[in-house]
């Protein structure tokens, strides 16, 4: 089988789709379908309506199932024939390459995602956590958020100047530690 990624020309990366090619089907129909289609449908599991393009979290979830029992090795049952190993195995493959490409593209459809630094507050108590004593951050820049909150994400962006600062205050409180050890 295979699956291939793709997605209607013009289009960017971010919008391609995980998408079953003929080939998935002549699979699914070899060695699953006979089990696991709309009249038989063994254990509740029905594979003739399993969509080919995996746009949707409820179809990533379906074809997940169906990775996990093949992996596991668990179908087809022993008394059935067993796919050939590299038609299998290259099923495997594809299948988990059209799964990963269908969790970026679900996880963000259309989101922009901002790296949120620690806010002084946070950066201190984690520091103190994990050295053991506190860590004077009054040199990091104001936490002054939205609304008066000091965590509120969108305001706690880094730029290459807050990253130095951070990371200096981060070297004075690794020198600390090594002072103490002396």
């Amino acid at each position: 089988m295979v699956l291939a990624v793709t997605g209607p020309s013009g289009r960017s990366s971010e919008t391609r789709e995980a998408v079953a090619t003929p080939p998935a089907a002549v699979f699914l129909e070899a060695h699953c379908t006979r089990c696991h289609d709309g009249d038989v449908a063994e254990g509740g599991v029905r594979l003739d309506d399993l969509p080919t393009t995996i746009t949707t979290v409820e179809a990533a979830e379906r074809w997940q199932r169906v990775l996990g029992v093949l992996n596991a090795g668990s179908m087809p049952p022993e008394e059935e024939p067993r796919p050939p190993v590299a038609a299998a195995t290259e099923f495997l493959a594809s299948l988990s390459r059209s799964l990963a490409v269908a969790r970026r593209t679900i996880g963000d459809q259309g989101r922009v995602g901002t790296l949120r630094r620690l806010n002084r507050r946070e950066y201190a108590n984690t520091l103190r956590s994990l050295l053991g004593f506190d860590v004077d951050v009054s040199s990091l820049p104001d936490d002054a958020g939205a609304g008066g909150y000091d965590t509120f994400g969108s305001s706690l962006f880094m730029s290459s100047d807050q990253f130095e600062q951070y990371l200096a205050v981060g070297r004075r409180a690794a020198a600390g530690v090594i002072d103490r050890w002396r």
